[in-house]
């Protein structure tokens, strides 16, 4: 696991790769992408913008054409593009979402992003 000062808040490694995404709140669904994945949480690009702390059932279009489902819960609201000023990072309007319930087809999808990023 990389060290504290690596991972920043974060707890889990986070992967690149770019899926689309569903997402289904308040009895409707709309759409984004994500680029940012770890075991516990997501970055979904989008315009369609949740109340902080909403629960959205999530489904990831994955590149073989099968689908990971995922329950999650909305951690922060990014609603202007641009960058920060503390780390000089470019956001994208969209959502972090914390995930609180994940597929088998989520984990060896997530498994496998891990696996191929590692450098030897």
């Amino acid at each position: 696991m990389p060290n504290s000062a690596a991972l920043g808040k974060r707890q889990h490694r986070r992967v690149q790769k770019s899926c689309e995404i569903e997402f289904y709140a308040n009895g409707k669904t709309y759409r984004g992408v994500s680029d940012n994945f770890s075991i516990d949480g997501l970055l979904i690009s989008t315009d369609n913008l949740l109340a902080l702390h909403s629960i959205v059932s999530i489904t990831v279009h994955l590149n073989d054409g099968s689908t990971g489902k995922l329950k999650g819960r909305v951690r922060r609201v990014h609603k202007v593009t641009g960058s920060t000023a503390e780390s000089g990072q470019t956001l994208e309007r969209g959502m972090g979402i914390e995930i609180m319930e994940r597929d088998s087809n989520y984990i060896k999808f997530f498994m496998s992003l891990l696996s191929s990023s590692i450098k030897l």
